[in-house]
């Protein structure tokens, strides 16, 4: 699967577009670094000055109010729901949490770790960010992510990066996931529990296994009528979160065959 790159940009004072501006020559720069007009931070507290490179001053305005993703601050994930949120393979999430770059946001119940939400923005930028900055400057951006969660332009090592993408995907994942976990039900009575398709007594583990197999979804509509596309597509993001308990099946050993025999008196064998 093919990294998906985070949007950056140099960040001591340039823009896209290559033009260089400081805190002490305004000018109009792309990217949401100051414009023409904007009130320095010592006059204006909405802008948060993130550090000094080279003498020279970066600020970065706090914009887009609504950035930042909402959810149940009570609400713990565990390592496959926060995969299956943000899009980063299962064992990256694990590395990601043992190099301690998720910091408070991990949590730890009845020898589980589980992650709060609002690490979920910074554990996406990690992984996006491991191939272009250090181990020491994506801690820094995971640690700006988690504290201020509505700055949406992080700089570190000479880069500024841009966290709005990665708000997106966890923001789309939380809703997917939502509605994955609205159509499953389990109860007792219904083959003992296992997660099935609302209405029905279709494991939805076994469609997952079915389109990790090479099924085609249309395969799997004919063969199950009670089926529409989304139940088929929300089967794997609800298979990803909640993986199916117990040990994998395992195969009953063949009888090994001897490929050739032959039967011998006693007496053809040679003596010692």
């Amino acid at each position: 699967m093919t990294k998906a790159r985070p949007q950056l940009s140099l960040a001591a004072g340039v823009a896209g577009n290559g033009d260089l501006r400081t805190a002490s020559s305004p000018g109009p720069v792309s990217g949401g670094i100051e414009t023409p007009g904007e009130p320095t931070p010592d006059d204006d507290p909405a802008i948060q000055r993130t550090g000094e490179l080279a003498a020279k001053a970066v600020y970065l305005p706090k914009m887009w109010k609504d950035f930042s993703v909402t959810t149940k601050p009570a609400t713990l994930m565990t390592a496959n729901e926060a995969a299956s949120v943000t899009g980063v393979p299962l064992r990256q999430v694990h590395r990601i949490i043992d190099a301690g770059l998720l910091g408070a946001a991990v949590k730890r119940r009845n020898k589980a770790r589980l992650l709060a939400p609002r690490g979920l923005v910074g554990l996406r930028l990690a992984h996006e960010t491991a191939d272009v900055l250090t181990l020491q400057g994506r801690r820094a951006v995971v640690a700006t992510s988690i504290r201020s969660p509505r700055q949406s332009l992080i700089r570190a090592d000479m880069i500024v990066v841009d966290a709005r993408p990665a708000a997106q995907t966890v923001r789309s994942g939380l809703s997917l996931l939502a509605k994955a976990r609205s159509m499953v039900s389990s109860t007792p009575e219904v083959l003992g529990g296992t997660p099935v398709f609302k209405g029905t007594r279709i494991p939805v583990h076994d469609v997952a296994d079915m389109l990790v197999n090479g099924d085609r979804p249309a395969a799997i509509i004919k063969a199950y009528p009670q089926l529409d596309a989304d139940h088929v597509r929300l089967a794997l993001i609800y298979a990803q979160a909640y993986p199916a308990r117990g040990r994998p099946r395992i195969k009953p050993r063949r009888l090994r065959i001897p490929k050739a025999s032959e039967m011998l008196a006693f007496d053809d064998l040679g003596r010692a």
